[in-house]
């Protein structure tokens, strides 16, 4: 019997490990079941109150004669601790039973003082994870990669239940305490694997941080919202959570050049359903969503000095082929979103119609080569850009552009929040928004001003 008792523990340890078990699993596995839903971790995401600072210290007191934290030097180990015990607190208070996703492996964790406000490493990060599952404080999950469809995840976290008893805390007595530093880099740069990179300060970077911090700065001081008291809106908030702290804005250039991308990230709103964004509140008023018709096909034809409507007509539609065109403009936005991205034709067919699969858009059994052709026959005055990687660098203008609606706007002492090439204010001035939007094309010097549609 006591076999028996010893044989059942050994399973248990192994089930509760499950570090080999869970990489036979498949990408189809993970995406057809909730239980790995996650988020990525923050680096940023720390806090210095004292109950917090308490808090962790406890924590430590516990992990820190355990092998993987004993040879670590105290000081550092406690700003790896703050930063993990946050993300667990936030997480679980946001997005409850979600998971984080930890980067494992050195080669994926870079660390660049401008990042990491905390100075995490992998060597410290991976110890202090592997000594809080010794203790029984969080749950772990390995990550793992499937061959057959070249996807994966990376390994994943999540509070365990005594995290908080063992301690006398309670998740309602330590949320209210963390917060994202107001350390986090505004200016971010990736390279052409999506990395992130360091680079050299320059009067453009310092501008650039500068205007985004005095739009982040403007935008706290107002109360932006969701009003979920609808039965509809109620719906549509629970499929997903969303995280109302996070208000604050960085860009996101790439390829390694401040030339390429520059979008706008961070808020919440941007994460938000489109179908929930009308129930978005600024200051407790209704708000309306203005965004650019086919901004992309303007820029490039303003790049050419050509003005859309001379060639085409006052009430053309860029992105259908003819009247009676069975497809959806979805769809070819999505064939012009990916020509544009690649520079490989034949894999750029590959991924539009694997796009177009994945959002449930058919081609009716139409030829998607012939749907391109026809597309770059529609704009030959700037078909020579499909299936150049000029995606980001068009993608660099239009954030511009909504850099100039967002700055104009805060001068005239109106919030905003851009979601790329939408903006939503206060509905009582749609009007204004409308105008500052036409200007913003106008005053970057382009010769093609798209139509501006409202979205709600």
């Amino acid at each position: 019997m006591e076999a028996f008792h010893q044989f059942g523990e050994l399973i248990e340890r192994l089930v509760a490990s499950r570090d080999r078990w869970v990489c036979s699993l498949t990408w189809a596995d993970h995406r057809a079941t909730d239980r790995f839903r996650s988020v990525p971790i923050d680096w940023t995401r720390g806090a210095r109150h004292p109950r917090i600072l308490e808090f962790v210290e406890n924590i430590y007191g516990l992990v820190c004669e355990l092998p993987p934290v004993a040879r670590l030097r105290r000081s550092p180990a406690l700003n790896h601790l703050n930063v993990l015990v946050c993300n667990l607190i936030h997480v679980e208070a946001q997005y409850p039973k979600f998971w984080i996703r930890i980067p494992r492996s050195p080669n994926s964790f870079r660390r660049i003082a401008r990042y990491h406000p905390f100075g995490c490493s992998h060597r410290y990060t991976v110890a202090i994870i592997d000594a809080l599952r010794s203790a029984a404080l969080i749950e772990y999950q390995p990550g793992f990669y499937d061959r057959g469809s070249q996807r994966g995840r990376q390994s994943i976290i999540r509070l365990a239940p005594p995290f908080f008893s063992r301690f006398g805390q309670s998740l309602q007595d330590l949320r209210s305490f963390v917060r994202a530093t107001c350390n986090q880099e505004l200016i971010q740069l990736r390279d052409a694997g999506k990395r992130i990179i360091d680079y050299p300060e320059t009067d453009l970077t310092r501008t650039m941080r500068r205007s985004l911090q005095e739009h982040n700065a403007f935008i706290t001081k107002h109360d932006v919202s969701l009003d979920i008291r609808s039965y509809r809106a109620k719906a549509l908030f629970g499929a997903r959570p969303v995280d109302l702290s996070a208000n604050q804005y960085h860009r996101v250039f790439n390829n390694g050049s401040f030339d390429q991308g520059g979008r706008f990230y961070g808020p919440w709103w941007q994460n938000l359903k489109s179908d929930l964004r009308p129930f978005i509140r600024i200051d407790g008023q209704s708000t309306v969503g203005l965004d650019y018709t086919a901004m992309h096909i303007h820029l490039l034809y303003g790049k050419e000095g050509i003005t859309y409507q001379d060639i085409h007509g006052l009430e053309d539609d860029p992105y259908t082929l003819s009247s009676d065109d069975p497809l959806t403009r979805k769809a070819m936005k999505t064939i012009l979103l990916v020509a544009l991205n690649c520079t490989d034709k034949a894999r750029a067919i590959q991924a539009i119609r694997r796009e177009l699969q994945e959002q449930g858009l058919p081609l009716n059994g139409r030829d998607l080569t012939v749907l391109v052709e026809c597309f770059a026959r529609k704009h030959a005055r700037i078909s020579q850009y499909l299936f150049s990687g000029a995606g980001l660098s068009l993608q660099r203008t239009e954030s511009d552009i909504s850099m100039k609606v967002m700055t104009d706007m805060t001068l005239a002492d109106i919030p905003i929040l851009n979601v790329h090439d939408c903006f939503i204010a206060p509905i009582r001035h749609e009007a204004f928004l409308t105008e500052i939007m036409t200007q913003a094309f106008l005053d970057l010097g382009m010769s093609s001003t798209p139509k501006i549609k409202k979205e709600f």
